[in-house]
């Protein structure tokens, strides 16, 4: 049975790496130490360390480090084993077996009771886990020993092992989450995770620091800095002249307005990823299906048509993104690669804004504005923001520019209250498995907490379901490709364009990874003196 295991995952994971060159994964490999270095985490200050509580960049970069999850997924995009091997006994049975050696940062060895609880986590409403979806389709969870567990699903999941790698199949102790109750992931009660890393000092909203794990059971790391420390400025141009001026080390998604500054700098380099490894896409997310102007499709079809791709990816971006049709971009085509290009550039339309006016003109007036919501304190934010009200005032759709603080627009992604009033607003997604059914699922799924508008199709799930079970390659892409042709015409986000992965490095760093996998994997490690 490995090899229906190992022919999946060669299929689906390890097409890349025939594709990539071996330098294009890392910024280079390092030879000596260093003490502490200061890092970027995006828009805004982590919230808290257990990463299926937000599904957000700050949280997921810093626990990355912390908290390994069952499966690694690594630079190259292949999957290994993270805190356990694991089999495909059959379509929907997995068993998975504890590391020798593996252990929390207390000392204490992992045991099937650990990974039993941790995976139960997400069936749990009270924990409020943003990954539950691949977790509805789990039968049972069953210790078969000390160091082993199996899992059954309900139905076959093609992209079960590979979710696995992210935080739906992160590890925590047991014991320390029980006992840590309410305080648990906060500064109170922390986490106790088998990661290279580990909580250092935490003033939340100020500061955040992380520390090598000198007892770290792993030795496939280096582990050459001894500390990280975590910032989060927001003005474009204050990141800059701190990354160039060697206040600050390093960071991904440096801000795009950021991006012509640290192209000439002399303190350290960016690194900007080719669309054949970019994860991420910028969609603006429909909130309603029901109610609302965005209700009727024609009005979004209107909007999708009327926004100036090709405009946003040069002025926003300084060419460092795609247009996007899909929420499928060309980082996930992992398999059936001709297949997945030929759909993309099916679906790939120029600018109409007559199309857009004419569809207007079918729906008649709207009862109010599109209300859209923006991160006020994030300058791409506002940029995009302008952009689109332009598109929609071009095609004469009724408009409504709401800008929010940056922490209140964080909870628009997951606090339902916080939408009221709202029918959109602008996400960069990312995927866990690079596996285009897998975005395509958590968007248009039934019940999907990133289904954010209720959006609910009888084909779309009988579809999903399919190619789930669909072991062929080339017959699974094409029922994905049915589904995201689907997705196309029904628009329940409004894709806008794939982001190349953004890092920059001071020059006394290096071996920092350049694809999209800093959200799951423990990159710290990696780092050190060239």
């Amino acid at each position: 049975m490995k090899k229906l295991m190992l022919a999946v995952l060669s299929s689906v994971f390890l097409s890349l790496s025939t594709a990539v060159n071996a330098d294009e994964f890392r910024t280079g490999k390092p030879t000596g130490e260093i003490d502490s270095i200061t890092w970027y985490t995006f828009y805004r200050p982590a919230f808290g360390l257990v990463t299926f509580q937000f599904g957000d960049y700050p949280e997921a970069m810093i626990a990355a480090n912390l908290c390994e999850s069952l499966v690694r997924i690594n630079p190259d995009f292949s999957l290994t084993p993270g805190v356990a091997s694991w089999e495909q006994v059959d379509a929907t049975t997995y068993n998975y077996t504890i590391r020798d050696g593996a252990r929390f940062w207390d000392g204490q060895p992992v045991t099937a009771e650990d990974v039993v609880f941790s995976l139960g986590l997400h069936k749990i409403p009270e924990r409020g886990s943003i990954y539950f979806m691949a977790h509805l389709n789990v039968d049972s969870i069953t210790a078969t020993g000390d160091k082993t567990v199996q899992v059954k699903l309900l139905q076959p999941d093609n992209t079960w092992t590979g979710q696995m790698a992210g935080p739906a199949g992160a590890i925590y102790q047991k014991a320390h989450t029980e006992a840590a109750g309410g305080d648990w992931g906060g500064p109170a009660g922390l986490v106790m995770c088998t990661g290279p890393y580990k909580p250092g000092k935490w003033a939340p909203g100020e500061s955040l620091e992380i520390v090598r794990n000198d007892n770290y059971w792993n030795d496939e790391f280096g582990q050459l800095v001894r500390s990280v420390n975590f910032v989060w400025p927001q003005d474009p141009a204050t990141v800059a002249n701190a990354m160039n001026s060697g206040e600050i080390d390093g960071g991904w998604d440096v801000p795009p307005a950021s991006m012509n500054a640290l192209r000439s700098s002399k303190a350290g380099k960016l690194y900007v990823g080719p669309p054949g490894t970019a994860f991420q896409n910028l969609s603006l997310i429909v909130g309603n299906f029901e109610q609302g102007p965005l209700a009727d499709v024609r009005v979004r079809q209107a909007l999708s048509m009327a926004v100036d791709r090709k405009g946003m990816s040069k002025a926003a971006y300084s060419g460092g993104a795609v247009p996007l049709y899909s929420v499928v971009t060309e980082g996930l085509f992992s398999y059936a690669e001709d297949i997945f290009k030929g759909a993309a550039n099916k679906i790939a339309v120029e600018r109409d804004i007559e199309g857009a006016k004419a569809l207007m003109k079918e729906v008649g007036d709207l009862d109010r504005p599109v209300v859209f919501a923006f991160p006020s304190g994030d300058t791409l934010g506002t940029e995009l923001a302008a952009a689109v009200e332009s598109a929609a005032n071009r095609a004469d759709i009724p408009f409504k520019v709401v800008g929010l603080p940056n922490n209140q627009y964080g909870a628009l992604f997951y606090d339902p209250a916080a939408r009221e009033g709202i029918d959109v607003w602008f996400t960069i997604y990312f995927s866990i498995a690079r596996d285009p059914l897998e975005v395509l699922d958590l968007v248009m799924g039934p019940g999907s907490v990133f289904n954010y508008g209720g959006y609910s199709n009888d084909e779309v799930a009988d579809l999903l379901t399919r190619a789930k079970a669909e072991t062929d390659p080339v017959a699974r892409a094409k029922l994905v490709v049915e589904i995201q042709d689907i997705f196309v015409r029904d628009l329940p986000w409004i894709p806008l364009l794939a982001p190349g992965v953004r890092v920059f490095e001071n020059n006394r760093l290096t071996g920092a990874p350049k694809t999209f996998v800093y959200l799951n994997y423990p990159w710290a490690a990696d780092l050190g003196a060239p």
